[in-house]
């Protein structure tokens, strides 16, 4: 298999190997690039300290997977992972100010999941049963397995650091059958039909690749 090499993706060796040139790839792998760049220079031109080591400003979707077009949501998530302080929340309505008023993208759905504040706690002490909702979930797996920092990366690093121990370390089913290595549940067993999981199946079998990251 060939590797990219630190100015390549695996996208243009891809374009190499075959023989091919997909332009719409790389303008939105570009886009993406510098979409985050500019979310950055608008964080830092505030002259506010918005991160710190005990969060950091997460983004998710389009913008994280390099498939950044101009109709793109900005999803963003503030993970914080501390004790509760009351000024989480007015840094987070600062940094949704922010994005608005310099338009960097759509904004996010109105299901709540994005474009707020994400605490460790859920993501790492709620793992499966009925504390563990959809919404949850959704950010626990996104978080895992396309998710990228704006800024300092402390406070991403450690909570996906945790949550892979949760999975990896701390199930203590996950060994327990020698001849089969056993997925990770990451919900409750869900009744036939139900299509609460059905969104899940991909983010199991890739629980695997993610944890070799770390």
């Amino acid at each position: 298999m060939i590797e990219p090499t630190a100015d390549q993706s695996f996208i243009e060796v891809l374009e190499q190997t075959f023989k091919k040139h997909w332009p719409h790839i790389r303008a939105a792998r570009e886009a993406a690039i510098s979409k985050r760049e500019q979310t950055k220079k608008v964080l830092d031109s505030t002259g506010i300290k918005f991160l710190s080591t005990d969060f950091s400003l997460v983004v998710f979707g389009s913008l994280a997977r390099d498939e950044w077009t101009e109709k793109s949501d900005l999803d963003w998530g503030l993970l914080v992972d501390s004790q509760a302080d009351p000024e989480h929340f007015p840094v987070a309505l600062k940094i949704a100010k922010l994005f608005q008023e310099h338009e960097l993208g759509e904004k996010p759905g109105r299901t709540g999941i994005f474009g707020n504040l994400i605490f460790s706690h859920e993501l790492v002490h709620q793992i499966g049963g009925e504390n563990d909702p959809n919404s949850n979930i959704t950010r626990r797996l996104l978080l895992l397995l396309e998710s990228r920092t704006i800024g300092p990366a402390d406070a991403y690093s450690r909570v996906i650091r945790v949550i892979l121990q949760r999975y990896f370390d701390q199930d203590s089913n996950l060994f327990a059958d020698k001849a089969h290595f056993r997925v990770p549940t990451t919900s409750a067993p869900q009744p036939l039909g139900s299509t609460r999981g059905a969104g899940l199946a991909v983010g199991q079998s890739r629980l695997l690749a993610a944890w070799t990251l770390y």
